[in-house]
């Protein structure tokens, strides 16, 4: 894959050419493409960067780059799936239906807390 995407045949991978490969994967996946954008690329080819010139990556770099973005793709699916599984508005749900079962009123129209990511990546 990684000589398919190298369109100017220099052995390395762009910003540009691997921002054209992971958007490929992931289509190929059925998952949207917005998300990737070269901001994103340049950051995750910096993470992985072992030859000093963190603006392309070598052969050796991408497979750790792609494990990374994999990891990050299958974080977005299982998300997908449960979006609420293992979030503080699920424990505050079971708490609300034991406040209903209580006979305690449950305060309305209270602003959702934003879900922030669990982990410690650097693609979240």
């Amino acid at each position: 894959m990684f000589r398919r995407f190298d369109v100017n045949s220099d052995a390395k991978l762009d910003v540009s050419e691997a921002t054209t490969l992971i958007k490929a994967t992931v289509r190929e996946m059925g998952l949207t493409d917005e998300w990737v954008t070269a901001e994103f690329v340049t950051a995750q080819i910096a993470h992985v960067d072992t030859d000093g010139d963190s603006s392309t990556l070598t052969q050796d770099e991408y497979t750790r780059f792609m494990e990374n973005i994999m990891g990050f793709v299958s974080q977005l699916g299982s998300v997908a799936e449960n979006p609420m599984k293992g979030t503080a508005d699920e424990g505050e749900a079971d708490a609300a239906g034991a406040q209903k079962d209580s006979g305690e009123e449950e305060a309305e129209d209270e602003p959702a807390e934003p879900v922030k990511p669990s982990c410690a990546c650097v693609i979240c």
